[in-house]
């Protein structure tokens, strides 16, 4: 059996089982799938500005006759609108849009869509699956159904490039035609993996696709953990084609979006700095088993062994238990898909985000970026973060709040200090944002662990800062 026979056995062994136990109430919800046509008048390969390059793959679309160039997209929605609840009693807030979000020309047939006045887009931390987002985004919408101003407002966490679950049918019958180009018969070499680079190109495109979409509606830009990095790339990106490009149609575009349509950028908990060599998960032996030699060997670790004992053990312990990560959990061993890409991309974390501010904001765009947009920036901190330390957060404040000293001393001095506890680290952060005004910009939490998601016992006080 070649590599691709196996990847469209896998998918579909991994669908039919997530089908299976959705249609049995053991997991939430299901994602939904669109094929992104790329429009290549919005593209700017231009070296001084570049928008972003990505090779586009030919896909069948409905039937083997029509083929097109683009990308899949797997998303969950969610809608907070006036008098709008879900007929799902687990998901009341879930959206079945009459057409597609993402590249639809019919959009304004849909009632709700066409008038939806403010987009929330979640970017998913690694593992980046849209879905354990799902109760978050519930409790989002519960909050946003509450403000005193009704609007429709669309909710969408989409999930990081090549971390989907499965490819529906659709998708399969695609890849079936380039059989012959797939020389390789493993599993994990057959399937694609995107590094950080390809993931900020990709969310660059949902950006301008969004925006192209609902011309006339904010986005607010929500990311986890390394999903802020990426939202920092994206407005890096747009910012520097604002500034260098000459193209006519995307210069216009990308100052429509950085200006205008972008109205807050959401960070939860970001990794943006290095965590290679700063933080305590980052110098953990974790580093080792995600290098390129040795990754192969522990994704078909995974998805050989654990994969048959872990899923079963662990569904039997979800139904006794409630964290948001746990009823997912057996798919990130059962889908070599999730494990490759995971790896993939934590290896390129260690290795690409390393000084993001550096020394001069004048050959930083990355920071000149995080500064011109800091008023509406809106962000949380935990201090007992083994991914983000003292320093990574200290440093955070400095370059881009320039919150750098508290009661006459020099914030840094806090970095090191053995006498100051967390809790005592976090009213020190507090007054010093004060002081600078930025205090509704920036929350601190001395209680929460960064985890892979933003979990059961945290829901409240990260539901909450979107809205400020």
């Amino acid at each position: 059996m070649s590599g691709v026979d196996k990847k469209l056995n896998h998918d579909s062994s991994v669908q039919k089982r997530m089908m299976k136990e959705y249609a049995s109430g053991v997991l939430p919800t299901l994602s939904k799938f669109e094929f992104i046509t790329t429009d290549e008048n919005i593209r700017d390969d231009d070296e001084d500005a570049p928008l972003y390059k990505f090779p586009l793959k030919k896909i069948v679309i409905s039937d083997q006759s029509k083929i097109v160039d683009g990308i899949e997209v797997e998303y969950m929605c969610k809608m907070s609108a006036p008098n709008f609840k879900s007929d799902d009693a687990r998901n009341f807030h879930n959206y079945t849009p009459s057409c597609n979000i993402f590249n639809s020309q019919s959009i304004e047939k849909d009632e709700k869509l066409s008038s939806v006045e403010e987009i929330y887009v979640f970017v998913p931390g690694n593992p980046g699956n849209c879905l354990i987002y799902h109760e978050f985004l519930e409790r989002l919408c519960e909050r946003l159904d509450n403000q005193e101003e009704e609007k429709n407002r669309l909710v969408i966490a989409v999930s990081l490039r090549g971390h989907s679950y499965y490819y529906p049918s659709q998708f399969w019958q695609g890849l079936t035609l380039f059989k012959s180009n797939s020389s390789s018969s493993s599993l994990y070499h057959s399937l694609e993996a995107y590094n950080l680079n390809d993931q900020v190109d990709y969310f660059t495109l949902i950006v301008q696709k969004l925006h192209r979409q609902f011309p006339n509606a904010k986005l607010i830009l929500q990311g986890h953990s390394v999903g802020c990095f990426l939202i920092s790339k994206v407005m890096e990106r747009l910012n520097v084609c604002k500034k260098k490009s000459h193209h006519p149609i995307v210069q216009p575009l990308t100052q429509t979006i950085v200006d205008n349509a972008v109205d807050k950028l959401i960070f939860f908990y970001p990794t943006v700095q290095n965590m290679h060599s700063e933080t305590p998960n980052g110098q953990s032996l974790l580093q080792y088993a995600i290098k390129a030699p040795l990754r192969v060997y522990l994704a078909n670790l995974l998805y050989n062994l654990a994969s048959p004992i872990l899923p079963t053990f662990v569904i039997r312990l979800s139904r006794r238990s409630s964290p948001i990560l746990v009823p997912w959990i057996p798919y990130y061993v059962d889908s070599m898909r999730i494990i490759k890409n995971v790896t993939t991309l934590a290896s390129h974390e260690f290795e690409e985000i390393l000084d993001s501010f550096g020394n001069d904001s004048s050959q930083n765009t990355f920071k000149d970026a995080m500064r011109d947009h800091k008023d509406k920036l809106r962000v949380i901190f935990s201090t007992a973060d083994l991914w983000v330390p003292r320093k990574h957060v200290l440093s955070f404040l400095d370059h881009v709040f320039d919150v750098n000293s508290y009661e006459g001393k020099t914030i840094l001095e806090l970095e090191n200090s053995t006498v100051v506890d967390e809790q005592e680290f976090c009213k020190i952060l507090d007054k010093a944002c004060l002081n600078v005004g930025i205090s509704n910009q920036v929350t601190f939490s001395h209680t929460t662990q960064h985890a892979f998601v933003i979990h059961q016992d945290n829901l409240e006080i990260t539901s909450k800062l979107p809205l400020r």
